[in-house]
């Protein structure tokens, strides 16, 4: 016992020295009872990241096969989604918007500076569209993207760089550029880079210290340190357990295979089949009477679509080899995975080319729902980026008050939207010039009054008599009515079914 509170005391001595805050032996309680240090600083109250101890001074390793997943992704059943998505973010357009539609704050400069640097971001011409592109294939492949933002020389000043320990504390200092605050630095240009080489060095709590890029380049020494403002990382399904993301390509990797397998083998079927369809027995027939019959079968019926096999021994029955695809049930097999891998990335079967079981009004809301579950994450995560990051770079401010935002067109929205407009013009609820101001154009000078009058019941009550007044389509006075207050009491009765029958002929 005495030797086992030894080797306790022992460890809670070297607790308090490696790290302060862990636990070490109380004492005055017992030896199995561990309490923690008075030693603690704040942060120990913070909780500790689960995979904390996978970390190394130079970035946490992924722990996934990347290149397996990038060529699983060339299989046409991914590039089918993958294309799909790229196409869109290609072609939806795009613009810098003001964050608050009522800032009257003139940006037209800052629009200005800021659209002349995304039409051209790099050396290579690319726009900022081809770079979010490439974007999109590493986060469907690979739920790792990047951008690098390259800054001038003059943006870096030579410093102490902290060096870290795996528990994210300080542990030395080496000289080396460090990148100079927001405002004192100039973008030169922002390319998109691949994912699977940069690596992530967290401490313990899962805060972000370094990004690290391996490569060949310097194949013996130390990757490429990067700061955080260097690097913007985008994943789009982010884990509390890991500090990278989790790919669709990763969950159905396996069906990916199987397809492949499954076409492989059906083109060994068609090109190398070496099996006979069936086997016919001929037990009595001799050898040189088979070989014959052989020859004939070879020259009546070679290069027909089936064959036959023979031989002279005993078997019970016509032996059938050769399965079709109708008894494979291949093609059937592969619509299940198609859908499986289509279900993983969100995406409609039209949206990936397949339109023999779709008509205009199935497509037209399963556009709707891919651009919503499917696309619209990209869309948030891209703009997102570029808000905070990419245009408060290019104007060296954060409170520039511009948005990049995505204009998506859903045609079946617009067409709802426009009806239900031109019904609110009909009915006064809305002017001519309200409406152009929601669709950003120019005001007309008449145009602040609404079309017609909206519909008041006590007044057109008055306007139609109300003492013997007769509603509209109603010429000839009720007979029933005994007296000048009976008739009063019988047309506000009349004009007020009118009324119900207005208001819900208006609104259906």
């Amino acid at each position: 016992m005495a030797f086992f509170k030894s080797i306790m005391e022992n460890m809670g001595q070297i607790s308090k020295q490696v790290l302060p805050g862990s636990p070490t032996v109380n004492e005055e309680i017992g030896l199995s009872t561990l309490s923690y240090s008075t030693q603690q600083t704040p942060n120990d109250r913070e909780a500790i990241y689960t995979n904390w101890f996978f970390s190394s001074r130079l970035g946490q390793p992924r722990r996934v096969d990347t290149r397996k997943l990038r060529e699983l992704a060339q299989s046409p059943w991914a590039q089918m989604v993958i294309q799909a998505f790229k196409k869109q973010i290609m072609t939806i357009p795009w613009d810098i918007v003001a964050e608050d539609d009522e800032d009257e704050t003139d940006r037209k400069a800052d629009i200005k500076k800021v659209k002349d640097f995304l039409v051209s971001v790099n050396p290579n011409k690319q726009t900022i569209s081809d770079v979010n592109a490439e974007l999109i294939s590493d986060i469907a492949e690979i739920d790792a993207g990047c951008f690098n933002y390259v800054y001038t020389n003059d943006s870096y000043i030579l410093g102490n760089i902290p060096v870290y320990n795996a528990w994210g504390q300080v542990t030395d200092e080496e000289l080396g550029l460090v990148l100079k605050p927001l405002g004192r630095r100039e973008l030169l240009k922002l390319k998109s880079v691949d994912g699977s080489t940069m690596l992530k060095q967290v401490d313990i709590h899962k805060d972000l210290l370094n990004y690290w890029q391996y490569s060949f380049k310097h194949p013996r020494q130390n990757p490429t340190r990067f700061e955080p403002g260097e690097i913007e990382y985008v994943m789009i399904n982010p884990r509390s357990y890991d500090v990278y993301g989790f790919s669709p390509m990763q969950s159905i990797q396996q069906v990916i295979e199987l397809l492949i397998q499954g076409t492989r083998y059906n083109k060994d079927l068609y090109t190398n089949n070496a099996v006979p369809d069936l086997i016919m027995t001929l037990p009595k027939l001799p050898k040189e009477q088979l070989l014959r019959l052989k020859r004939e079968w070879n020259n009546n019926y070679k290069g027909k679509p089936h064959q036959v096999g023979f031989i002279n021994w005993a078997i019970d029955k016509i032996m059938k080899l050769n399965d079709n695809n109708r008894d494979l049930e291949w093609l059937n097999g592969q619509k299940w995975y198609f859908k499986l891998v289509f279900g993983a990335y969100h995406v409609s079967p039209e949206e990936a080319g397949f339109y023999e079981d779709s008509n205009r009004a199935t497509t037209d809301g399963q556009e709707r729902v891919t651009i919503r579950n499917a696309l619209r994450p990209y869309f948030q995560k891209i703009e997102d980026v570029h808000t905070k990051k990419t245009i408060s770079e290019i104007l060296g401010r954060e409170d520039h008050g511009l948005v990049f935002k995505y204009f998506p067109v859903d045609h079946t929205i617009q067409k709802i939207e426009f009806e239900q407009n031109m019904q609110e013009l009909d009915r006064g609820a809305l002017t001519v010039n309200e409406y152009r101001k929601s669709q950003g154009k120019e005001p007309y000078e008449w145009g602040d009054e609404p079309l017609r009058k909206p519909f008041n019941p006590e007044e057109d009550f008055a306007n139609y008599g109300g003492g013997g007044g007769m509603p509209p389509g109603n010429p000839v006075p009720n007979p029933n009515a005994k007296d000048e207050k009976d008739k009063n009491k019988i047309f506000r009765k009349n004009f007020e079914g009118y009324v119900n029958g207005r208001e819900q002929r208006a609104y259906s």
